[in-house]
């Protein structure tokens, strides 16, 4: 029989990393540098500065991919680090992850139901 902890117990736990300084109009190499020394100055045990690295190419990536990959994670987050804060979509951050597809053959549809009525729902499919 599994036994669980307390709630409160649980909530001892939880720590929050920081990974970005987005109020600071620099670069984020500078950010990064900025934020490290703002939360050293920080006595606190559930603070932390997410670990950023630098990658160094192709095998580099391929390593710390698997290494996130085996610990249950999606994949990685890379960025300029001469880029500026953009609070949108940016061409400077890229997300790293493993794809997982397959082929299959469509042979039919479902209509939509709820916000998505009178459109397709759902395909319908067959694969080996």
């Amino acid at each position: 029989m599994k036994k669980h902890k307390p709630v409160e117990e649980e909530w001892q736990e939880i720590m929050y990393f920081v990974y970005d300084c987005p109020g600071l109009n620099k670069p984020f190499k500078d950010r990064y540098k900025a934020m490290e020394e703002e939360l050293s100055n920080i006595d606190n045990d559930v603070l932390k500065v997410h670990k950023h690295i630098l990658c160094e190419g192709h095998a580099h990536l391929q390593e710390e991919l698997k290494k996130v990959l085996d610990k249950g994670g999606e994949g990685l987050m890379l960025r300029d680090p001469m880029s500026r804060y953009e609070n949108k979509r940016s061409k400077t951050l890229l997300k790293v992850k493993v794809m997982h597809d397959e082929e299959a053959t469509v042979v039919g549809h479902e209509e939509g139901t709820g916000r998505c009525q009178g459109m397709m729902g759902a395909l319908i499919c067959e694969n080996h």
